[in-house]
């Protein structure tokens, strides 16, 4: 937890000059639009997501709802497979879902097939609302990887369950995404990759059954392809001309996902240092607000305990996101920058995914990014000053 603590520290010394003047630039907007309700000369803790998206929307002139046009499911799925194939030759093949594997009407199969490996597994996608259904995205593992007495090996079966709402209009057979939705697609992909390719001996440690400030890495990384300037056209096509969403949009988008991009740090980096100390031997007192005070540039908010859903499923683990979002930054910078779906960013991956969580995935990821991207931190390890620098910079 020392290591943990001393970088979600280290990244919100790093954040704060840019979070502070986003800060400003946000209360300019909020003054200009001359939104009803609250004092125009304050900004609340509630003013960031409205007026960020907001922010995002003008500075980008990109309508997120005019992109979904784009980002039909099926159109989201051909991404997957294209990612998928051009980063390690693997084919994405829809087939039947098995007799009695399916729990609800509407799933849908995907095997995993390799021109020399074979199958390597399977995964169910139910990713449409419903009454009843669990809420929030996230992946499941349905039967892991392990290695059969006769010496076969037991391919394992993942599942993505997700409450894609997308636009207006999504009722329609083909629903369409919302750009933020495909990212949460790409992410919960990335985990259920790292469910089907590993090659553990043993079920308890294959895929993602492991530290989650690792297992987090790979589908932090993966879901960059979500909004890679140079992928998006490749598989965005127009749900009623097939035309492919044009560059100069995609490129937009790219820049968008950047827009206040240091608020939304600052924010998760928060959550996590606090969520980190509620665990701890000696936590603070509900309510406190000290954290808010000292490293935030919003006013500290009253209750936020009351929105932090991860509270129960995480417990002191929250910070892996941004310990992924560093590393991922510094997997794209080192494998990704000159052809994010060239053979080197594959061969990163397949090493990464491979051992699942049987070995020390310290050493594993300084294998990949190189001894920089992991310090040692508190009597631990945390990524690096200068990942935390790339993570600011992506």
């Amino acid at each position: 937890p020392e290591a943990a603590e001393a970088f979600l520290e280290d990244l919100l010394l790093r954040v704060r000059p840019r979070a502070e003047a986003e800060a400003l630039e946000l209360l300019r907007l909020k003054s200009r639009l001359g939104l009803p309700g609250g004092d125009p000369a304050a900004l609340r803790p509630w003013d960031r997501v409205l007026l960020t998206s907001h922010a995002k929307a003008e500075a980008s002139g990109v309508d997120a709802v005019a992109v979904s046009e784009y980002l039909s499911l099926e159109n989201a799925f051909e991404g997957l497979a294209l990612v998928l194939e051009r980063l390690t030759g693997i084919g994405m093949v829809e087939e039947e879902v098995p007799p009695g594997a399916a729990w609800a009407p509407g799933l849908r199969a995907f095997a995993l097939q390799h021109p020399e490996e074979g199958r390597l597994g399977l995964i169910l996608m139910d990713l449409l609302p419903r009454a009843g259904k669990y809420p929030h995205s996230a992946h499941f593992t349905l039967r892991s990887g392990r290695r059969l007495p006769d010496g076969a090996y037991q391919l394992p079966i993942a599942a993505l369950v997700c409450s894609f709402h997308g636009s207006q209009g999504s009722a329609r057979q083909t629903p369409l995404l919302l750009p933020s939705e495909l990212e949460t697609l790409f992410h919960e992909f990335g985990h259920a990759l790292h469910s089907l390719l590993s090659r553990a001996e043993f079920q308890h440690l294959s895929g993602t059954r492991g530290p989650k400030d690792f297992v987090e890495v790979p589908a932090k990384i993966f879901e960059q392809y979500a909004s890679c300037a140079d992928v998006l056209p490749l598989f965005a096509k127009h749900c009623h001309t097939g035309a492919a969403l044009p560059q100069a949009v995609a490129n937009a988008l790219q820049r968008a996902s950047a827009v206040f991009s240091g608020l939304d740090l600052q924010h998760q980096a928060l959550i996590s240092l606090m969520d980190l100390r509620y665990a701890g031997p000696n936590p603070p007192e509900i309510g406190d607000r000290d954290l808010f005070l000292k490293h935030g540039s919003l006013e500290a908010p009253r209750g936020w305990e009351h929105r932090f859903n991860h509270f129960v499923d995480y417990g002191g683990t929250y910070y892996s996101y941004l310990y992924a979002r560093c590393l991922a930054a510094e997997f794209w910078r080192k494998h990704c920058a000159g052809d994010p779906l060239g053979p080197a960013p594959g061969r990163a991956l397949r090493v990464m995914l491979g051992q699942g969580c049987a070995g020390d995935s310290i050493a594993l990821l300084q294998e990949i990014l190189g001894p920089g991207a992991i310090a040692e931190r508190g009597g631990g390890w945390a990524p690096s000053s200068e990942a935390c620098v790339a993570a600011l910079g992506d």
